[in-house]
């Protein structure tokens, strides 16, 4: 793995700056043909998708929707795999395919501090306030150090003490 993020998952790509052997969602995609849950991977195909306005960008083999069958056959027990499709999916407003994502991601890995936070994200943008607050507290009692969705939570008036 660590040839491949050499010489085509660089930070050049990962932050959808430039591609280094072929567009960038080229080389996102070779890094995901090679390794199907690298969540960074997955991550940025999907922050190029939301950025471009895009179901299949630009230099992809597959569209969105397809990486993650893919991610989600090859490991079925990753939870973050499901976490991050949640979140994509919460982003492009298709509310039921989000919630039952982030119920498998929580399900598949419930001791996972990074899974819990990214599951509060993908119900705090389909407006999930309470189910939000419920996988942000146990993001939080699992040590996440992050505290965004907590906060905005409380700007919303949904977290109680």
């Amino acid at each position: 793995m660590e040839i491949v993020e050499k010489h085509h998952f660089t930070h050049e790509v990962e932050t959808l700056r430039a591609g280094i052997t072929s567009s960038v969602a080229g080389d996102i995609g070779y890094t995901l043909r090679v390794r199907p849950n690298h969540h960074r991977a997955l991550l940025a195909i999907t922050r190029l998708a939301l950025k471009t306005n895009s179901e299949r960008p630009q230099g992809s083999s597959m569209s969105i929707d397809c990486w993650f069958v893919r991610a989600k056959r090859m490991s079925p027990n990753d939870g973050m795999v499901y976490a991050i499709f949640s979140t994509y999916l919460a982003r492009r407003n298709r509310k039921a395919e989000a919630m039952e994502n982030a119920e498998q991601a929580a399900a598949i890995a419930p001791e996972s501090k990074n899974v819990q936070y990214n599951v509060a994200v993908a119900y705090l943008t389909v407006k999930e306030y309470a189910k939000a607050v419920e996988h942000a507290k146990r993001a939080e009692e699992l040590g996440h150090p992050m505290p965004g969705v907590k906060n905005k939570l409380k700007q919303l008036g949904a977290w109680k003490e």
